[in-house]
């Protein structure tokens, strides 16, 4: 056995544990260091891999989020010129949406694939909870008091928009509900090619998210959006939905069903 004190010029002090493999004849070291070199050694390296392979879907993605971002910061500062509270709050759960899109295309750069997926789902439930706030605004209390049951909201949702319940419950039981597919090992590594199944999968979940944000962003500041693309103003407080184009449906349906 090697000396514990010279472990392939491990510090005795870094050192959280050891296991001994007789059979295959080799020592495993870990050390407390796993989480900041995964952080700061590994991850990096699998981003500059993603970057090369999916730079293209990943300025594609870019620019569909950049045509949202506006909607949202010039529509809350109208809100806040306005004092409406109730659009004001929706605002900022655009903006956290908006900053958990990023943060799920960071991770996927990264390699954590499963994890990217999950936080796209929570989008999904923000915007459900948009829907629901400007359906029914007399919940807002509830939702600032914390006595507001989210999931409920993919209900209202689903009846004004239904492609809620398509996405909600492909994320849901691809990536929320434990299966088999938790039970397999997601180890990080670079992206080779493109045919990462996982990758491509979440890429076009990622535009899938951009899209129900902007749509949730136009229902939000629809007062202040001279031509929204998604909804037609029928009178005072009365929106209707402009369903996909076959177009869009057909990018839609290719998402899910993969």
């Amino acid at each position: 056995m090697k000396d514990l004190k010279n472990i392939d010029g491990i510090p005795p002090e870094n050192i959280a544990g050891i296991f001994v493999d007789s059979e295959n004849e080799r020592i495993l070291v870990f050390t407390k260091d796993i989480l900041v070199n995964q952080l700061q050694r590994e991850a990096p390296d699998v981003a500059k891999s993603f970057d090369v392979i999916f730079d293209g879907e990943l300025r594609q993605l870019s620019e569909s989020l950049s045509f949202v971002l506006p909607i949202i910061a010039t529509g809350q500062k109208q809100a806040i010129r306005d004092g409406d509270e109730l659009i004001q709050t929706c605002g900022l759960l655009l903006q956290n949406a908006s900053n958990t899109i990023i943060a799920s295309a960071e991770c996927l750069r990264e390699g954590f694939r499963l994890q990217s997926g999950i936080l796209i789902r929570s989008v999904i439930e923000i915007c459900a909870v948009i829907f629901h706030l400007i359906k029914i605004p007399e919940d807002l209390q509830k939702f600032n008091m914390n006595k507001f049951n989210s999931t409920k909201a993919i209900s209202t949702a689903q009846k004004m928009l239904p492609l809620f319940g398509r996405i909600w419950g492909a994320l849901s039981k691809q990536f929320i509900h434990i299966t088999s597919f938790h039970s397999g090992w997601h180890p990080l590594h670079k992206y080779t090619d493109r045919t990462d199944t996982a990758a491509t999968t979440i890429i076009g979940i990622l535009g899938l998210a951009v899209y129900f944000l902007k749509i949730s962003a136009e229902l939000t500041f629809i007062n202040y959006i001279a031509k929204p693309h998604h909804w037609i103003v029928k009178g005072a407080g009365v929106v209707e939905f402009v369903p996909p184009t076959a177009e869009e449906m057909d990018w839609i349906s290719k998402v899910l069903d993969d």
